[in-house]
């Protein structure tokens, strides 16, 4: 499944809504693979506590784009 989570809060209900019929418990993986790292793209994959309790998220991110989010840099996420 390919899930865009972006920074629109209706959005991201409407993901929760669908996993939480897919996913089996918070100890099965997700991942969420991060095809580039800009806000409108990452950032509620990154902080919806909710969905980070539906399963162990996993991000995947290329290597320069996974220092950006680690290191919470402003300027390029």
């Amino acid at each position: 499944m390919v899930i865009d989570p972006g920074a629109i809060q209706d959005q991201m209900v409407k993901i929760r809504d669908i996993l939480s019929f897919e996913l089996p418990g918070p100890d099965h993986p997700l991942i969420v693979v991060a095809g580039h790292i800009h806000i409108d793209h990452m950032y509620l994959g990154l902080t919806d506590r909710r969905l980070w309790g539906m399963a162990r998220i996993i991000i995947a991110a290329e290597d320069w784009g996974a220092d950006q989010l680690e290191s919470g840099d402003l300027y390029w996420t």
